[in-house]
């Protein structure tokens, strides 16, 4: 089946919302009610064939009173019921070409609704299409469920050199899962990013906001690992670096200063300001400075710098 631009750009899952119109069916009333069943039936259809955007045209020229904008604005809103939706049409979603199941008991409802509106990651999506280099290999520190992962890996000419870390073990299948889904070539190791032991107590928050740091949750011990142990083991001269792992980001910086100077050309980082400290972000953000490290990307908290030494290297410097 072909499906629309607006279907495919905010994450197309079929059908939509068959128990809400079930309910609005069983209560009408003889006319006006029965009238507006129909219409969001007719707005159902036109979900399943065109997604999010065209349900909403359908409800405005149906419901004149309310606005195109009004309508998308109550739907991204509704975290909760979109994330239904999501579970109803069978908790699997696409974004930029790429298949993704979440259908994981770590990722509450309101989490999937991000990826109906396109939401889900989409800082660090937008820094990867700014700057990767397609020729080098890459290093991705948090990979949670594989979004950006998968998306990367697809702008690689060579994809098994890339390397995803992900701490918290219940991902890990999920993760692997959305690997073969999407036919993509990185290896995944379960393990954490820390210093001066060879295991770590990972703390479970939530899916999105496990960490090593001491955190309400259930605690597992984890084997850990460097930024220098993954570019030695794999020989990885220079490489893209893409990390997101709440917090500990602040640590990597501090503790592996010659590793970024001299064989990351392209960093990726999301900061965590509400859990380091925005002076702690700030000093991390002068520390990559000094190592030759330039801003050319920001959207909220997610950076992307890149290393003069190898300006030479970064597509769109030449």
């Amino acid at each position: 089946m072909t499906h629309s631009r607006a279907g495919s750009e905010y994450g197309h899952a079929r059908p939509v919302a068959d128990e809400i119109v079930a309910d609005l069916s069983e209560n009408a009333i003889m006319s006006p009610m029965y009238s507006l069943t129909r219409k969001l039936k007719t707005a159902r259809r036109i979900y399943t064939e065109e997604g999010l955007r065209g349900a909403a045209a359908v409800l405005v020229q149906k419901l004149p009173w309310i606005s195109f904008s009004d309508c998308i604005g109550w739907l991204k809103r509704q975290d909760a019921l979109l994330g239904r939706i999501v579970e109803l049409t069978g908790n699997r979603v696409r974004l930029e070409a790429c298949r993704f199941s979440v259908n994981h008991p770590a990722i509450p409802t309101w989490r999937k609704s991000l990826f109906l509106f396109n939401r889900y990651e989409i800082e660090e999506r937008r820094a990867v299409a700014r700057v990767l280099d397609p020729e080098l290999p890459v290093v991705e520190f948090g990979g949670s469920i594989g979004v950006v992962a998968c998306i990367t890996n697809r702008r690689l000419r060579h994809p098994g050199r890339h390397i995803v870390v992900e701490a918290n073990g219940d991902l890990i299948p999920l993760l692997e899962q959305n690997r073969r889904r999407n036919r993509a070539g990185f290896t995944v190791l379960h393990k954490a990013v820390a210093y001066g032991t060879r295991d770590v107590l990972f703390h479970h928050d939530d899916f999105l906001s496990g960490r090593v740091q001491g955190a309400p949750g259930r605690a597992v011990r984890v084997p850990t690992v460097s930024l220098r142990e993954i570019v030695d083991e794999f020989g990885f001269a220079r490489c893209t670096l893409i990390c997101d792992i709440e917090g500990e980001e602040i640590e990597l910086v501090r503790r592996e200063k010659d590793v970024l100077h001299d064989r990351v050309a392209t960093l990726i980082i999301e900061t965590h300001p509400a859990l380091s400290g925005s002076d702690a972000v700030g000093e991390m953000l002068r520390e990559l400075e000094a190592l030759s490290f330039v801003a050319v990307f920001r959207d909220q908290d997610t950076w992307a710098l890149q290393n003069t030494r190898f300006v030479a290297a970064i597509p769109g410097s030449r």
